[in-house]
């Protein structure tokens, strides 16, 4: 006859404190997991929002300097507004073609960010197109000097980054001078 104080303990098994630590182990990871990811996409989304706001930045400095480097007349600015917008550039290219360029802040709704808008007006006809979006009238400002130098400050918003640019272009003298 078997006794009961001569079977050996044979199960096998996790106890319940070791069933403990290996549940505090895998959510100390998954924590972990899931921090990481988090923080991976919202720096993603700030990258995103500075590309953004970087590059509309970028394209208004390079067509406002393109036509205020290539005008010959005078620049004729809004008194009214204190941005200094519309701004009106002309020449006459090589081919005779005489061009008024205007760049213009519109309303872009809902937002309260305006859009830059360049509108080539020629003999053949008119081109407009929005060079810019997001654009923080509130930081943006632009204006001429008496040694025809175009000053421009030009800012755009993307969601919480603003980028903001300041350049300045000087005409060419005008070849009747």
């Amino acid at each position: 006859m078997v006794r009961c104080t001569d079977l050996k303990y044979s199960q096998h098994g996790l106890t319940f404190v070791e069933l403990l630590v290996a549940l505090a182990i895998i959510a100390a990871i998954g924590a972990t997991v899931v921090m990481a990811t988090y923080q991976l996409l919202t720096l993603s989304a700030q990258s995103n929002e500075e590309q953004l706001a970087v590059s509309q930045v970028r394209a208004a400095e390079h067509w406002i300097t393109r036509d205020a480097l290539t005008s010959q007349g005078e620049i004729v600015e809004d008194e009214v507004n204190p941005s200094g917008f519309p701004v009106v550039l002309t020449w006459t290219a090589f081919d005779g073609t005489a061009h008024t360029v205007t760049y213009s802040l519109l309303e872009s709704h809902p937002s309260p960010l305006k859009l830059l808008q360049r509108q080539d007006v020629t003999v053949s006809g008119t081109a407009t197109v929005t060079i810019a979006d997001y654009i923080d009238e509130s930081l943006t400002s632009c204006s001429f000097d008496d040694d025809r130098t175009l000053t421009v400050t030009i800012a755009a918003k993307a969601n919480n980054y603003t980028a903001t640019r300041t350049f300045e272009a000087q005409q060419r003298s005008d070849p009747e001078t």
